[in-house]
């Protein structure tokens, strides 16, 4: 959430260079836990889930400054048709996520069922 607020305000106030600070403190702050040697998986998913939430920050904050911009011009058009498309790109997003997810456990599931199977008949 501050994220967001920091890079809408960023470039209403034509500061752009903030935001790339705030990400080399966000990505200083994060370094350590990404190179995790004992469990690279964890350092990993570490990292996508950052990489992932912070471009969805900036991509919302980036829309929202430009929302005011055209609010301002009135060009209503792009104001209604790029945060909705923006949104629409988030569903898919998490439509796609619950896809992969369901197809991984049904996966899992049918491995571990099998194996137990032929566990109970020996």
């Amino acid at each position: 959430m501050v994220d967001r607020i920091i890079f809408t305000s960023s470039l209403l106030f034509s500061a752009k260079e903030f935001i790339a600070v705030w990400l080399a403190f966000k990505i200083a702050v994060q370094w350590k836990r990404w190179y995790d040697k004992d469990d690279l998986g964890k350092a990993r998913a570490s990292f996508h889930i950052f990489l992932i939430g912070a471009s969805l920050s900036l991509m919302y904050g980036v829309v929202g400054g430009l929302l005011v911009k055209w609010l301002n011009q009135a060009d209503y058009m792009s104001a209604i048709a790029f945060p909705l498309a923006l949104i629409a790109f988030n569903l898919y997003g998490i439509w796609y996520a619950n896809i992969n997810i369901t197809v991984k456990s049904k996966s899992n599931g049918r491995n571990t069922g099998g194996e137990e199977s032929q566990s109970a008949g020996k």
